[in-house]
């Protein structure tokens, strides 16, 4: 699945009642957008779903910044990973385990 064949992020929730107390479901809005992309039911789950949704983009592009900079060092026999990339790998990590879910 291609960037374009899915809902740009970032996304957030909203309770489906004022009352958060009230409230029995999550809606899944995308930023900068008013169309609901997802009706979550099980409203524990919501926080996983926005983590992942939210942090696919910079883990997908951490793991390619890993694999490019390992394939170009692994011709002198010898990988090395740049500090850059395993910044961007680490911070990838943090925001897949604990990110900020938004909720409105």
């Amino acid at each position: 699945m291609s960037n374009q064949d899915r809902t740009p992020g970032p996304w957030y929730s909203q309770p489906d009642d004022p009352d958060p107390e009230m409230a029995t479901a999550d809606y899944i809005r995308a930023e900068g957008s008013d169309e609901m992309v997802a009706k979550v039911f099980y409203r524990e789950d919501t926080a996983f779903i926005l983590r992942a949704v939210n942090a696919h983009d910079t883990l997908l592009a951490a793991c390619k910044n890993i694999v490019e900079s390992a394939f170009a060092d692994a011709r002198s026999g010898c990988i090395q990973i740049t500090s850059a990339a395993l910044a961007d790998v680490q911070a990838a990590i943090a925001a897949a385990e604990g990110g900020q879910e938004k909720e409105r």
